[in-house]
C-alpha cells in the first residue's frame, strides 16, 4: 500500500491484515497490543472501524455512497430502486441531476424518495417537503435536497428499502433525461 499510516484489519481471532501483509498469531491478539501501530485503522469482527491513535481505539464513521440512474417520462409514475437496507444505516444526503431536466408546460414532474419500513409496512418520507419540482434544476448542476426533520425517517432497519418516483402528469413533458440520485449513508 502507499499509505504510510496503513490500512490493516485485526480479528479476533489471531489473524491480522495490514500493510505487511498476512499476520498469524498462535492466541488472539487483544485490541491493544503493542504490535498494533499508531495511526492504523483496524476493523473488527462486527466490521466496526476504529483508529488507534497510540494510546486508544477511537470509533470511525464510515459514509458510503450510491448513485442511480434515473429518467422521467412523460404522464407516467416511474418507481427506482435506490437501495435495499442489509444493515441499519442512518441516511445523511440525498442529491439528483439531469443532463437534460424534465420540463412541462401544463403539467408538473415531481420527485419523491422514501424508505419503505418494513416494521409498519408503510413508506416513510426522506425529504422535507412530500415531493420536489424536478422542473426547478439547471442542467447538469446538482442540487441537494433537504431531507426530513424525522429522524427516524432517515434510520432505516435491516429488511426496508429506498426508492424513489418521478411522476409527471402530462403528455408534453420533454427532456428528464441522463438523470441521476445519489445518497449517502453511514452504517450503524
Amino acid at each position: 500500500m502507499a499509505n504510510k499510516k496503513g490500512l490493516g484489519l485485526h480479528l479476533s481471532k489471531g489473524i491480522k491484515i495490514g500493510a505487511g501483509g498476512l499476520q498469524f498469531t498462535p492466541h488472539a491478539n487483544a485490541p491493544t497490543d503493542a504490535g498494533l501501530k499508531e495511526g492504523r485503522v483496524y476493523m473488527d469482527a462486527h466490521h466496526n472501524l476504529h483508529r488507534y491513535d497510540g494510546t486508544t481505539w477511537v470509533d470511525l464513521t464510515v459514509y458510503k455512497q450510491i448513485s442511480v440512474p434515473i429518467y422521467a417520462t412523460a404522464n407516467a409514475a416511474v418507481s427506482f430502486g435506490l437501495l435495499p437496507i442489509i444493515d441499519n444505516c442512518e441516511i445523511t444526503y440525498i442529491s439528483v441531476a439531469f443532463h437534460t431536466i424534465p420540463a412541462s408546460t401544463s403539467g408538473t414532474v415531481l420527485l419523491g424518495c422514501y424508505n419503505y419500513d418494513t416494521s409498519a409496512a408503510a413508506a416513510d418520507n426522506l425529504l422535507s417537503t412530500a415531493t420536489f419540482d424536478l422542473e426547478t434544476l439547471t442542467n447538469d448542476t446538482t442540487a441537494d435536497m433537504t431531507l426530513t426533520a424525522t429522524a427516524a425517517d432517515l434510520q432505516p432497519d435491516d429488511g426496508d428499502f429506498v426508492y424513489c418516483v418521478i411522476t409527471s402528469n402530462n403528455a408534453d413533458m420533454t427532456g428528464g433525461t441522463a438523470g441521476s440520485i445519489t445518497i449517502k449513508y453511514t452504517i450503524d
